[in-house]
């Protein structure tokens, strides 16, 4: 047993390519890993597809909250537009009586000279 562990650590210790090393691991017991499969652990592909979904979670929040305040300032904007046509002039059209009203407070209740 020491001496094919001295052989097999001699071999492994000289070889160059990964070819001469797979010779060497070939007939030990286990799962044996081939040049060019992952050697990623198990919790490392749920976690970079953690780091994605977060990213692509907050730009669709993002997105959301950019449509729904958009649609907030329009209607906004419908309510100035239609203030500004029919309502912000209503102060010029005054009665008779409103007039008046405003005169008599406007000197201290006093009539105008």
């Amino acid at each position: 047993m020491a001496e094919e562990l001295e052989d097999r650590l001699g071999a492994v210790l000289s070889a160059r390519t990964y070819g001469e090393l797979d010779a060497q691991v070939a007939d030990l017991p286990g799962t044996v890993q081939r040049r060019g499969q992952s050697s990623l652990r198990p919790w490392i592909l749920p976690a970079i597809g953690l780091a994605i979904a977060i990213p692509v979670a907050l730009a669709v929040i993002a997105a959301v909250l950019f449509v729904v305040t958009s649609v907030f300032a329009v209607w906004m904007l419908w309510v100035v537009l239609g203030w500004w046509f029919l309502g912000h002039r209503r102060g010029r059209c005054l009665s008779a009586q409103d007039r008046l009203s405003r005169s008599w407070h406007a000197y201290g209740g006093r009539w105008r000279a």
